[in-house]
C-alpha cells in the first residue's frame, strides 16, 4: 500500500509541475466534446482502483485500455469539426476542431500509459 502512496504522490507532483507550466488547463478548455473531462474523471476512477484491483467488473486495466479508445474518439470528433470548418472557411473552428483531436488524444494515451506504468510496478 505504501508504494501505491508513493506512486500516486510521485502522479500529483508531476500532474502540478504540468500544471504550472500551462500544459494542462489547455487540455480542457480546448476540448469542443468535452472528453478530455470524461478521460480525466475514467483516470481518476483507475487510481482509485488501483490498490484493491476492481469494483463491479471495471479495473484499473480495462480503464487503461479504454482510455486511448476515448482519445480516438475525441481525435475522429475533432477532425470531424476540422473539416467542418474548413468546407465553411472557418479557420477558428478548424483551429479548435484540431486542438481538440490532439489533445483528446494526448490525454488518452498519458493516462493510459500511467495506469499501466503504475499497475505494472504495483504488481
Amino acid at each position: 500500500m505504501t508504494k501505491a502512496v508513493l506512486l500516486q504522490m510521485i502522479g500529483a507532483v508531476l500532474l502540478f509541475a504540468a500544471w504550472q507550466q500551462g500544459w494542462v488547463l489547455p487540455i480542457f478548455e480546448q476540448d469542443a466534446t468535452r472528453i478530455s473531462w470524461l478521460i480525466a474523471a475514467a483516470f481518476v476512477l483507475g487510481v482509485l482502483l488501483l490498490p484493491d484491483g476492481h469494483v463491479k467488473g471495471i479495473s484499473s486495466r480495462w480503464i487503461a485500455n479504454m482510455l486511448p479508445m476515448l482519445g480516438i474518439m475525441g481525435t475522429v470528433i475533432g477532425l470531424k469539426i476540422t473539416i467542418g470548418g474548413m468546407e465553411s472557411d472557418n479557420l477558428a473552428m478548424a483551429d479548435f476542431g484540431l486542438a481538440t483531436a490532439l489533445n483528446t488524444t494526448v490525454a488518452g494515451l498519458i493516462g493510459s500509459a500511467w495506469l499501466r506504468f503504475s499497475k505494472r510496478l504495483l504488481g
